[in-house]
């Protein structure tokens, strides 16, 4: 059972997948949960030049690392798991949603290209679900500033904000039996509730 939280920065998924985690461990012990990351749980190093505000690389650049780190963690906790008999909830932040919004928008890359990367990075293989955590702009920004980010993608996030989300809700016209859009301006706790009731759907 592969699930990953999308969104834009700040939308809290990092967060209510943390929560989700420990919900379905307490109400769901007959499956193992695991959680990771992208960038970073693949190739670790990869994480910090994402975080750093000074790189600069070109949206090719950017696409290749994506995707290699992408395909490092996908062999190593992934590709054993997807099989029938498997009782393994795997989350992830972030994988294939993130890289088409993040690399059209600051890239200025095709969707075809990013496309292509993304299926051999992934195998071809697609979540069981996605929950995709949708917030206005201000409520962005007043998390992100109490959390102190800044990195690359913080570079005129302002402007760049409405395009970003845009192509995140364009994944639910496009595959609405995979992607479930969050409320994710709500309090935690009826975020997490929400979440757990879509993994419940798709795990019973």
């Amino acid at each position: 059972m592969l699930i990953t939280f999308e969104g834009v920065n700040g939308s809290g998924k990092t967060t209510a997948m943390r929560e989700v985690k420990r919900k379905l461990e307490d109400q769901c012990p007959e499956y193992r949960v695991s959680k990771y990351f992208c960038p970073g749980s693949g190739i670790p190093k990869i994480r910090s030049i994402f975080k750093d505000p000074k790189a600069d690389f070109c949206g090719l650049a950017y696409l290749f690392m994506a995707c290699a780190d992408q395909a490092e963690l996908m062999h190593k906790h992934v590709i054993d798991s997807a099989n029938p008999i498997s009782d393994e909830i795997i989350l992830i932040d972030r994988l294939f949603d993130s890289t088409l919004a993040y690399q059209t928008v600051y890239g200025g890359l095709s969707e075809e290209v990013i496309n292509i990367c993304s299926s051999l990075s992934t195998f071809n293989l697609r979540p069981n679900l996605t929950l995709l955590f949708d917030v206005p702009f201000e409520v962005s920004m007043h998390r992100r500033r109490e959390e102190g980010w800044e990195d690359k993608f913080e570079k005129d996030f302002k402007d760049k904000f409405e395009a970003l989300r845009e192509k995140f809700l364009e994944t639910v016209q496009k595959d609405p039996a995979r992607v479930k859009i969050i409320d994710a301006s709500l309090p935690l706790c009826q975020v997490v509730d929400t979440c757990f009731k879509y993994i419940k759907n798709v795990l019973y």
